[in-house]
């Protein structure tokens, strides 16, 4: 047993993060970032078209044309636009022939006094409820005309072309590169340099949209950043919010905007993340969230502003929407460069517990793979973990329902296995989750199975050098030898590699019975992946 000791120790801190894959994780938890954020904005937007409920109930009819549903009553018609396009108030017409008949009208206008009502009434028909007529409109080539009366000197008139080019800027990709072809960047800049509070709001609003989901747009209108950067020290707080989600989205999704880009946005967020409001401080954590994916350099940029302490600051407060952007930052800091310590200074752990007894999965996920981040770090960081009151509560999470709780668990733990110090690593078995981890070596996931089995093979290892290797007597009595010996006719063959050398370090033997070679050959199928 004295042989292995020698080599162990860089074995252990080689070889074992090797089956650890940071950008497949990194990735799946962008994923899971930019879904939450779609849900999110779709249900701003829901809110944000909300119109006075009208008089009078319509039932919706499908556009002939398509899967799309309008709804045009005749309500919405002025009395003043009714003199003036008075077939608009035929009842024969339905809804999709009628906001055909508005669009032409619209179309053949050329005195701006006559435009605002009949836009105004368009506005209202793609502003409600869910259901736009995103493609029909821009079939209809009206988004050219909503563009260029943008340039018009009419407040009210360039209010309600903008409220419809939002709605339009929620649509898909093709309907946003539509708008770009009809030159929309060049209003929106100068429109960013409005003096009216409500113009300015709209013409933000309309920014954001268009940024939120297509990447081309992003970098089309990058050279509004500095712009948008510099409004929030020039307004008053109370208009920030439309600011930081706009600025939010120039940040997620691939590929990404340069990183002079992201400094300039960085030179605000900490004023944003000092105020009490609660928008603003979510919006400007999911900015630093998708900041902090890109890469190692953003991750430091953000490091290089030295908000650490706000971030776990916020931790402190009651759960709220801006708890799980806060993890990911955190989460991506510590993936992407050496501040573990300082978490750790900042009373990280002292959060853990409160947020590890939330019912949001996600929250939990996040704490969790933010501690197997730190048990991945020095002895000294380990055994702060350890020796903390929330280590309880991650044993517990070992027997989590939720089977991606329990496998974020378990990444804690066999990490912790990883110390140099022997008698921390054998503290593992100390506080009782030695069963509970040799439970997943019946688990179909192989990934699951290497980690399992990494983390034994350090525990065996702390418990050799002695007459007797109490680990293995013990890994005896609680059956997870008798699974590891089983674990010899896995099919796959890192699994079945690891269980011989285990065998043969600890125990002093090849194989328990003789394996196929052909079966060995077989690649990585069954139920393991």
């Amino acid at each position: 047993m004295e042989s292995f000791q020698g080599p162990k120790i860089k074995i252990r801190n080689t070889k074992f993060l090797k089956s650890f894959n940071p950008d497949k994780l990194k990735r799946k938890r962008e994923e899971d970032i930019i879904e939450l954020r779609k849900q999110k904005r779709i249900d701003q937007l829901v809110k944000k078209r909300f119109l006075l409920k009208q008089t009078e109930e319509v039932s919706p009819e499908p556009y002939i044309q398509g899967s799309e549903y309008i709804n045009f009553s005749q309500s919405l018609i002025t009395k003043n636009l009714s003199e003036k396009c008075p077939e608009l108030l035929n009842l024969d017409l339905i809804p999709s022939e009628r906001l055909f008949l508005l669009i032409k009208y619209i179309q053949n206008l050329e005195d701006p006094s006559d435009l605002l009502d009949p836009i105004k009434t368009l506005r209202h028909v793609l502003s409600q409820d869910r259901t736009c007529p995103i493609n029909l409109f821009m079939s209809t080539g009206i988004s050219t005309k909503l563009i260029k009366t943008l340039n018009l000197d009419s407040k009210d008139l360039q209010i309600e072309c903008l409220w419809c080019l939002i709605n339009l800027a929620s649509g898909p990709p093709h309907i946003i590169k539509k708008l770009f072809d009809n030159n929309i960047k060049d209003p929106l800049k100068k429109l960013l340099n409005s003096d009216d509070p409500e113009l300015l709001h709209h013409t933000i609003w309309c920014i954001g949209n268009l940024v939120g989901d297509s990447s081309c747009p992003r970098f089309a209108l990058i050279e509004l950043i500095p712009l948008l950067v510099d409004l929030i020290n020039k307004i008053p707080q109370d208009r920030w919010k439309n600011i930081i989600w706009a600025l939010s989205n120039f940040c997620r999704g691939k590929p990404y905007i340069n990183r002079e880009a992201t400094q300039q946005i960085l030179t605000v967020i900490p004023k944003l993340l000092k105020t009490n409001d609660d928008d603003l401080i979510t919006d400007s954590c999911w900015t630093l969230s998708f900041m902090s994916s890109i890469d190692a350099e953003r991750v430091q940029d953000i490091v290089d502003i030295e908000i650490l302490s706000n971030l776990v600051g916020i931790l402190n407060l009651e759960p709220g929407r801006f708890t799980l952007p806060s993890l990911r930052i955190i989460g991506n800091i510590l993936w992407g460069s050496d501040q573990a310590q300082k978490i750790l200074e900042l009373g990280f752990l002292d959060c853990v517990n409160k947020l590890l007894t939330q019912k949001k999965i996600a929250l939990k996920k996040e704490i969790l793979w933010i501690l197997s981040n730190i048990t991945s770090g020095s002895d000294e960081q380990i055994k702060q973990v350890l020796n903390h009151s929330c280590i309880g509560i991650v044993i517990k999470c070992l027997e989590d329902p939720d089977i991606e709780i329990r496998n974020e668990a378990i990444w804690v733990i066999s990490n912790a296995t990883n110390a140099q110090d022997k008698n921390l690593v054998l503290k593992i078995i100390e506080i009782g989750a030695f069963p509970l981890i040799c439970e997943f070596l019946n688990f179909s996931d192989s990934k699951v199975i290497m980690v399992v089995l990494e983390g034994i093979d350090n525990l065996l290892w702390a418990g050799s050098g002695f007459e007797v290797n109490d680990v293995a007597l013990k890994l005896d009595e609680i059956g997870g030898l008798n699974k590891i010996e089983a674990l010899q006719h896995c099919r796959n063959l890192k699994v079945y590699n690891k269980v011989v050398e285990i065998m043969e370090k600890y125990w002093g033997v090849d194989e328990v019975e003789v394996v196929d070679e052909a079966l060995l050959a077989i690649p990585q199928t069954f139920s393991f992946n």
